[in-house]
């Protein structure tokens, strides 16, 4: 599976009653994807982290540049368009994808959990 792939099928999945919720609540990205798919786990964190990698040019391209994301959504969920066009919109997109950008580079490479993630750790 290609990760544009995979990226349109986790974008299929909104809800756009969801997302009207996040863009108007200012919700952060960071915490509701490391959440969700439990990457700062001690078990999940491994794992997670090589695939990140191996798909690392691909994040990169769409997470630096939000203009893509929008337009893979509006192109495959046209009904999304109307809540995505908004300067709101935009603005929470482009913040949310520099987040996204930095919490995911420092995952990957450096093996950092942001801050504002709950996680279990490891029992010593």
């Amino acid at each position: 599976m290609k990760y544009k792939d995979w990226l349109l099928s986790l974008l299929a999945a909104v809800d756009p009653k969801d997302l009207e919720n996040a863009i108007k609540n200012n919700e952060n990205l960071v915490v509701l994807f490391f959440n969700h798919y439990k990457l700062a786990d001690y078990r999940v964190r491994p794992i997670a982290r090589r695939l990140l990698k191996m798909f690392w040019k691909d994040l990169e391209k769409y997470l630096t540049n939000p203009i893509l994301i929008l337009e893979e959504l509006c192109k495959s969920r046209p009904e999304l368009k109307p809540i995505l066009v908004s300067k709101r919109s935009i603005e929470w997109l482009n913040q949310n994808c520099e987040n996204l950008y930095r919490s995911f580079y420092n995952y990957v490479f450096k093996d950092e959990i942001p801050p504002e993630v709950s996680y279990l750790k490891k029992k010593k």
